[in-house]
Parts: structure tokens; C-alpha cells; sequence
């Protein structure tokens, strides 16, 4: 696995508000990143794909996350970095949820060209809502526990 970078899914102002300190996510951001690499070590037939992992953390300590591969993960592999993500202890945030994305790849994938995630299940809740969202609303949309 290889990352290339974290997007920021937030502006500056939105982040700075509901985090309590650089530090904590990215110590969080670490751990996340800690739980892809044991998945992907533990599947070693992944294959050879780019993409992004999207990460939100909800006040009261409640996480969750989004895949973004073209082409899709196995369904058992998506299954397993989802849960085991959301087992990573969150940051506690205040005033609505944070967001960032990993972009990654797995084997000898190449980073996506785009800038930023867009996971099925964001584009769905886009499509329901008949409307743009701003990210928050997105994932509050998107949201299952």
C-alpha cells in the first residue's frame, strides 16, 4: 500500500473549529492509515488499484468510511477496511462531523486523477437530494451505522 496524500474534504475555517488539535489528527490519521496496512497485508491478492478511503468522525466519537476505487475492491476486502476503520479509536470533535480522504494505492496502483472522492454512496445520496451538498450534509446523508 502506498499513500500519496490526505485531502482535506473542509475548508481551513470548518476543520480548525470541530478538531482539537493538528496533533490529534494526525495521530488519528495514523492509526486509520495503520488499520488499512494490516488489511491489506492480510489480502494478499489485492489488486492493482487507486483510489481514495474517505474518513468522517462524528461528535461523540463515532467514525465511519467510504471507498472510492475505480475499479471497486473486492466486496470482502471494501468490507473489512470499513469495519476495521471504524474500530480505530476517533478524535472527539465538536460542531458536525470532520472529513478527510486518504488517496492511496494498493499494489502497483497509481494515485486517481482526480482531486477529490466521490464514493457511490455520496453520489446516491447526491442523486436523492436533487441538489449539490456542501461535505457535512453529504455524509450526514450518506451516514449508516
Amino acid at each position: 500500500m502506498k499513500v500519496f496524500n490526505l485531502v482535506m474534504m473542509q475548508s481551513e475555517d470548518e476543520l480548525q473549529g470541530r478538531m482539537p488539535s493538528v496533533q490529534a489528527l494526525s495521530a488519528y490519521s495514523a492509526a486509520v492509515q495503520a488499520a488499512i496496512r494490516n488489511v491489506a497485508a492480510a489480502n494478499d491478492s489485492l489488486p492493482s488499484v487507486g483510489g481514495f478511503i474517505v474518513v468522517a468522525v462524528r461528535p461523540g466519537k463515532r467514525s465511519n468510511a467510504w471507498l472510492d476505487f475505480e475499479p471497486a475492491l473486492p466486496p470482502g476486502v471494501a468490507a473489512a477496511l470499513v469495519a476495521d476503520i471504524r474500530k480505530v479509536p476517533p478524535l472527539e470533535v465538536q460542531g458536525g462531523p470532520l472529513v478527510f480522504a486518504i488517496k492511496l494505492g494498493f499494489a502497483e496502483g497509481i494515485p486517481p486523477q482526480r482531486m477529490a472522492p466521490s464514493p457511490p454512496e455520496w453520489k446516491a445520496a447526491t442523486a436523492k437530494a436533487g441538489k449539490p451538498m456542501d461535505t457535512a450534509e453529504l455524509v450526514e446523508r450518506a451516514w449508516r451505522d
